[in-house]
């Protein structure tokens, strides 16, 4: 339902994404304040209690979207640190492979240079396309097996080898956090749940009792903007790799570009 918020840049969806609600909330306004007027004008008590039910309503959905948004944003950050983290665990890595003799040095960095491209120009495309990534699997095999096949001959190749078999345990660790990141999310009926709220307390503003229907529209207009965009970014975060604006590979290019060959 969501999924053409990541076909565009986020400043083009968003405004889309927003003006589609305002709209929502003009038509509804137009249709219905008369109807509003007709039905509720004999009651004594209307405006008041409309205006404490909308407030009431209000109030316990904007608690709602606040943790909502609160746990997507944390959600993406959490991602972003487990992207700097492989990383990193790449970076540890490569300084074990740096005490290895040649060739076994030279073919090492070969390998992880391979997968830190894969991760760049294949795996990352598929994340943002909200796919997950199970290409590098041969890779990542490959750059065991040269490990494990390298045989000491002194105490420190020893020192070596097990430096680097922890790093590279280290790195599997990380990347397979990285990878399942792709996938969390917030539940799809949560996202149901605060689409509807936002469209109900849209609807609410249209029994309000302001006289002026210009003032009426404002009014209308001024809860739906800051919902939906509210809404938008839980959304648009809620898969922090999805998107052109997702999340970058800048860790990975750092690494290309400053500590593996070309």
């Amino acid at each position: 339902m969501f999924d053409l918020i990541y076909s565009a840049p986020y400043a083009v969806t968003g405004l889309v994404f927003v003006a589609a609600f305002v709209l929502f909330s003009a038509l509804g306004l137009l249709l219905v304040r008369p109807l509003a007027v007709k039905v509720f004008a004999p009651e004594a008590e209307w405006r008041t209690l409309t205006t404490v039910a909308f407030q009431a309503s209000v109030s316990f959905f904007a608690l709602l979207l606040a943790l909502a948004a609160l746990t997507t944003v944390e959600n993406a950050v959490d991602a972003r640190d487990k992207v700097s983290a492989e990383a990193s665990a790449i970076a540890v890595l490569l300084r074990g492979v740096s005490a290895f003799p040649e060739p076994t040095r030279g073919k090492l960095e070969h390998e992880i240079a391979s997968y830190v491209r894969y991760v760049v120009h294949e795996s990352w495309p598929e994340q943002r396309r909200g796919k997950v990534p199970t290409g590098a699997v041969e890779i990542v095999s490959g750059i065991q097996e040269t490990i494990s096949g390298f045989e000491p001959k002194t105490p420190k190749d020893e020192v070596v080898l097990a430096n680097t078999l922890s790093a590279f345990h280290g790195f599997i660790e990380a990347r397979r956090e990285r990878i399942s990141a792709t996938t969390v999310s917030l539940p799809a009926l949560l996202k149901v749940v605060l689409t509807i709220g936002v469209l109900l307390t849209i609807a609410f503003t249209w029994f309000l009792p302001v006289q002026a229907r210009s003032a009426h529209w404002l009014v209308s207009a001024a809860v739906a903007v800051p919902a939906s965009l509210i809404l938008f970014t839980i959304v648009a975060l809620s898969y922090p790799f999805r998107g052109s604006d997702g999340i970058s590979p800048a860790p990975y290019l750092v690494l290309l570009e400053t500590r593996l060959p070309h």
